[in-house]
């Protein structure tokens, strides 16, 4: 790990230290009076000759003398190496405080447990004194290893990666932290500049950053008997998506940051502790018709916008799942057959919010019913049964049924369906492309099988007119080459076959690596569902959005297949209605070709 150091942190023992603490230190505020004084050890256990640090400091709120008047006695198990002192001035919301900072860097000369007190403070002209601490000296070898990612003592300065719990549920969501732990007395924060953060790979993980939604990437705390500020680099939401031990490699971050004392900033390179979590798989037990994907807390909203219609007029029903959870995997409850009406294919509407505690939202799924004939329209209870990992436990959302009066014939049916898979609010596209998108509709109804184009009668007495003039050799090859462009035309408007169309996936995926950003993503999306289309025997066009992924999962892909398409799905359409969009990542490009190996397994 990296380390910055201030020369001359620790001095050998001189009356200075005491003549500058005897003097005091005098802070003019506008709050109350009032301080206390703080004592710490660190680190809590050491092994026999090995050094520690006590800390004392000094913190008055109001206008007020601070005095050290009587050091801690360390007695004959210890001897003080050296002291450093330093003092802080903050004023926030126009409340003052000043610190006084007085460490000693101490010597355990024999192992046992001790209690270190008797240091003493003037505050205002009053004594106080800190709570006493306690450290423990091991024989040399025999003290225990301190926790992953416990920062050090020589370290002014650590990278630490934390994660809210470390034995997940498969799908649950898991906060993964990189974190700065910097030791104020040591290193200055108003300096400190994060220059680069090389993030470990994540196979195995859906993510989703948060950092951008952290308000205050700042706070204190106290590990191991030491108080650092901490600031937030970087916050994730992390959802494991296989059981078993999953190893987050180390974060790697490049930054530069100055001490008290030094006129330029130096660099350091940082790396975190690896970090392993034990992804516990979803019990047994689960309720018929779970999805292993719904994994999170929600509800379920099913509701109509129309209750009392007419024959052929169209019923907007929605299917709702809201809560906590990536929301954008979860598969809806479907809606069974009905009787006496017509439906058409869902439209698929994803609202994802994320904050620094958080993932979730809503999924939901407009399906227009049609009913052919009068009475009454039933949509039955819907169930949703999801697994609950705040609970460890199964549960199912049910919604309450729901009728619909229908009389008599409406004036004009639904001429014509719309076929869109996904809509995202979020990213949707100006109301003007939308409708440049819909497919055009005719002036005036064409004949369904139009009557073909007579045949041209011209073309046998010319083949007899060029027979009689040219010779034999030259007769025979221009009927071989009116075949073979005839057979071109024809295989022209023939569907590739499924291994022609992943081969020349394969060449557009090479071409879209060098491609500019937009083009780049488009390619991507395109090349996925041609080389899909021929293997699944449906145009390339009606395979967007979640259909292509529907009719993978029918057709038997592996779930991870499934995975990667979803999240490439996810970040083209992210990019394809970004301002100036970044270019697609090595991953991405990588996801592709994996796609293309697995579709060529399913032929």
């Amino acid at each position: 790990m990296g380390c910055l150091r201030r020369p001359g942190a620790s001095r050998p023992r001189t009356p200075i230290l005491l003549s500058l603490a005897l003097l005091g230190v005098t802070a003019q505020a506008q709050a109350q009076e009032g301080g206390r004084i703080t004592a710490s050890v660190n680190p809590q256990r050491v092994e026999a000759g090995q050094p520690f640090d006590y800390t004392l400091k000094i913190l008055s709120d109001g206008q007020a003398t601070l005095r050290l008047t009587q050091r801690p006695d360390f007695g004959d198990a210890f001897r003080i190496q050296g002291t450093s002192q330093g003092t802080e001035f903050r004023s926030v919301n126009g409340r003052s405080e000043l610190t006084q900072s007085v460490r000693f860097r101490v010597i355990a000369l024999r192992e046992g447990t001790f209690t270190l007190q008797g240091a003493q403070a003037e505050i205002g002209g009053k004594l106080v004194e800190p709570a006493p601490v306690k450290i423990t000296v091991y024989p040399p070898g025999k003290a225990p290893e301190p926790p992953p990612g416990t920062p050090r003592a020589d370290e002014p300065i650590t990278l630490r990666m934390s994660a809210t719990t470390l034995k997940p549920w498969v799908g649950q969501l898991v906060l993964l932290e990189y974190a700065l732990f910097i030791d104020e007395e040591r290193i200055s924060p108003l300096g400190l500049e994060v220059r680069s953060l090389q993030e470990p790979p994540f196979d195995g993980f859906w993510i989703e950053d948060l950092t951008e939604y952290v308000r205050d990437g700042r706070r204190r705390q106290t590990l191991q008997g030491r108080d650092y500020l901490v600031r937030t680099a970087r916050l994730q939401a992390i959802f494991p998506l296989k059981p078993g031990p999953q190893e987050i490699q180390p974060v790697q971050m490049d930054v530069e940051a100055g001490s008290f004392g030094m006129f330029r900033a130096r660099g350091a390179k940082l790396a975190s502790e690896p970090l392993t979590l034990d992804v516990q798989p979803l019990p047994a037990g689960a309720p018929p018709g779970f999805d292993p994907s719904n994994v999170g807390a929600y509800v379920l909203e099913v509701e109509a916008e129309q209750r009392k219609v007419r024959v052929n007029e169209p019923i907007t029903l929605r299917v709702t799942v809201r809560g906590a959870g990536y929301v954008g995997r979860v598969e809806l409850p479907a809606l069974p057959p009905l009787p006496g009406v017509r439906t058409l294919d869902p439209v698929i509407d994803r609202q994802l919010r994320r904050t620094a505690t958080t993932v979730g939202g809503a999924k939901t799924a407009e399906i227009v019913l049609i009913p052919t004939q009068t009475g009454v329209v039933t949509i039955p209870a819907l169930r949703f049964p999801f697994f609950n990992p705040d609970k460890g436990a199964y549960e199912v959302a049910t919604s309450e049924p729901l009728q619909i009066a229908v009389a008599g014939v409406a004036q004009r049916p639904v001429e014509q369906e719309v076929d869109v898979t996904t809509r995202n609010d979020a990213d949707q596209p100006p109301e003007a492309l939308q409708i440049a998108a819909l497919p055009l509709r005719p002036l005036r109804d064409l004949p369904d099988d139009p009557a073909p184009l007579p045949p041209d009668t011209r073309l046998p007495w010319l083949l007899l007119l060029l027979g009689a003039l040219l010779p034999p050799g030259a007769y025979a090859a221009l009927l071989l080459l009116r075949r073979a462009r005839a057979h071109t035309a024809q295989r022209a408007h023939e569907a590739p076959s499924p291994k022609a169309a992943l081969q020349d996936a394969r060449k557009r995926l090479q071409i879209a690596r060098d491609a500019p950003s937009p083009q780049a993503w488009a390619e991507l999306e395109a090349l996925l569902a041609d080389a899909a289309a021929p293997l699944l025997d449906l145009p390339p066009a009606r395979l967007t959005g979640d259909r292509l992924l529907r009719a993978l999962r029918e057709r038997g892909a592996p779930q991870h297949a499934l995975d990667r398409l979803a999240r490439l799905q996810r970040d083209a359409s992210q990019a394809r209605f970004a301002g100036t969009p970044a270019p697609p990542e090595p991953s991405h490009f990588e996801d592709a070709a994996r796609l293309l190996d697995s579709l060529q397994e399913l032929r």
